[in-house]
């Protein structure tokens, strides 16, 4: 994909020689990045420790800077249902995600894609035929 990035730089008519460097110092840092964070290959793998979505409870809500702070719904989580969602459920996490508010800007410029019909992008996905 970089390299392909760079192909298209270069064709809308950046100088290879200057932008070369760009491209060599952002590989790099991305490199030391990822050696950073790597985890030992030999930590054994704990199974019982996995989540995956039949493991893991998301609760949504709308952010209100006057709502029910965070680690107060947590706190109540653990005290009325943790145990129960956990025996019952097999729940073993809770997520709370918030998502920001409506506002003017998300009501007039609404995103929407044209989609030639017959060749929807979904179809794409479920491979479909055109």
């Amino acid at each position: 994909m970089t390299k392909l990035l760079f192909k298209r730089h270069i064709a809308r008519g950046w100088n290879p020689d200057i932008i070369k460097p760009i491209f060599a110092a952002a590989e790099k840092k991305i490199k030391s990045e990822l050696a950073s964070r790597m985890i030992p290959k030999n930590l054994p793998a704990h199974n019982n420790d996995v989540i995956n979505n039949k493991t893991q409870q998301f609760l949504h809500l709308t952010y209100h800077p006057n709502d029910i702070p965070r680690h107060k719904i947590r706190e109540i989580y653990k005290q009325e249902c943790e145990e129960t969602f956990s025996r019952e459920l097999g729940i073993s996490k809770l997520t709370i995600a918030y998502s920001r508010p409506s506002n003017i800007q998300s009501i007039i410029a609404k995103a929407k894609l044209f989609e030639v019909e017959g060749n929807e992008v979904s179809k794409h996905f479920t491979g479909e035929p055109n």
